[in-house]
């Protein structure tokens, strides 16, 4: 079985999960090569990129980030592509069908990435690589498209390009997948059968010798993952430290991840004089992050729905705070729902509500035995709904059913 996999950028420090779909495919002995729209331009990249080799899968189309050098460099890739094939060079310009792929050449560039190549199904990761993968399909390069929608895929970019962006791809793809009922939902409402819809919630790479060591945890520790950005709504957790902090002066919130917010939270902490309680660590790796997840007693994901419609797709780093024994104080918003459960494993709370915020961490800091319990059910229903083996067995499925 051969799969080619296209992404935007890779490796990405944010999208983790992608690592971890690809390392299950490879442990269970899949053909993958990776494409990649845009080369990464991070200098830090998760330890799990090297361990798996996975440049060796890895195909950077380098489709240049300036309009303008996309441009200039057109002409020789079209030229190039019409001595091989005239009607899918001309065919990749079809904007009524690959809308915002083909206004931004994609579609050419991916042409010339696939050329003389043949894959049994493409698999895109993220809705707008879904209108590539439709162009490919039409070029003869598969004969089965699978798309996985993940979240601003579905929340906000049909709202800025239409409602009927992917109303022709959603003809050409064979499934999809989202990793909540949230999402399905959304997919739903954009024109996708449902009949076409699978839910396979992003993964965790899980080590059946993983304990949780209590002893090794900071009750002072209180820590949050993800992009400085307002879909995260960090600035809300923030509030809800300042309301605490009298009672409890010896709390240490960190927030790790990098992002546009970033001045705005950092002149939000020494507003509320919480210089010596709050920091920003910036990015980091996943041994790093790791570390974090040992130490730390809670975990706050205070995401909202953004200005732009945007809502958190699953947010897999509650799941990974679950695994690491983590009670979770999460916001009911988007698919965040699907992996907590309310008082057994964490709490969920209206979201930018920091007074409810405020509250559960003053229950679970006032609460070890409680702290430990949460913990402990978070890593029985992570370990039993999101280990990325059996994850993968189940796309497996889908893949086989398909061919």
């Amino acid at each position: 079985m051969n799969i080619a996999i296209i992404v935007n950028s890779f490796p990405s420090l944010s999208e983790k999960f992608l690592l971890n779909q690809f390392v299950g495919l490879l442990n269970e002995n899949i053909n993958i090569d990776i494409y990649a729209s845009v080369k990464s331009d991070e200098i830090h990249i998760h330890n799990l990129y090297y361990e798996y080799e996975f440049y060796k899968y890895t195909y950077q189309v380098n489709i240049p980030r300036s309009k303008g050098q996309r441009i200039k460099k057109t002409p020789k890739i079209f030229i190039k592509n019409i001595k091989y094939s005239l009607k899918n060079t001309l065919k990749a310009f079809s904007f009524t069908k690959y809308q915002r792929a083909a206004k931004n050449l994609k579609t050419l560039y991916f042409l010339d990435a696939f050329r003389g190549k043949k894959y049994d199904i493409i698999h895109c990761h993220f809705g707008q690589n879904g209108l590539i993968g439709a162009y490919l399909k039409d070029c003869g390069f598969t004969k089965r498209l699978i798309v996985t929608f993940h979240g601003s895929d579905i929340t906000v970019f049909p709202k800025k390009e239409g409602k009927n962006v992917y109303k022709y791809m959603f003809t050409k793809v064979d499934a999809v997948t989202a990793g909540t009922n949230f999402t399905a939902k959304q997919i739903v409402s954009y024109g996708c059968p449902k009949d076409k819809i699978h839910i396979i919630p992003a993964g965790i790479l899980i080590n059946k010798s993983h304990t949780i060591d209590y002893h090794n945890k900071d009750k002072n520790l209180i820590l949050s993952v993800g992009r400085l950005e307002e879909v995260k709504g960090f600035n809300y957790a923030i509030y809800a430290i300042e309301k605490i902090i009298n009672e409890f002066p010896n709390i240490k919130y960190y927030i790790v991840g990098n992002g546009s917010k970033k001045e705005l939270l950092e002149h939000l902490i020494k507003e509320k004089h919480l210089d010596k309680n709050v920091f920003l660590l910036g990015e980091k790796k996943d041994v790093e992050i790791e570390e974090l997840y040992k130490s730390a007693s809670i975990f706050i994901a205070p995401s909202i729905r953004a200005s732009n419609g945007s809502e958190e797709g699953q947010g897999l780093v509650i799941q990974e705070a679950e695994l690491y024994g983590i009670p979770v104080i999460a916001t009911n918003t988007g698919g965040i729902p699907d992996g907590v459960i309310d008082t057994v494993t964490g709490f969920l709370v209206p979201e930018k509500n920091f007074d409810a915020i405020a509250e559960k961490l003053r229950i679970l800091l006032t609460n070890t035995e409680q702290r430990e319990m949460m913990g402990k059910n978070g890593y029985n229903f992570v370990s039993e709904k999101y280990d990325i083996n059996l994850l993968t067995k189940k796309l497996i499925g889908i893949y086989k059913c398909l061919l």
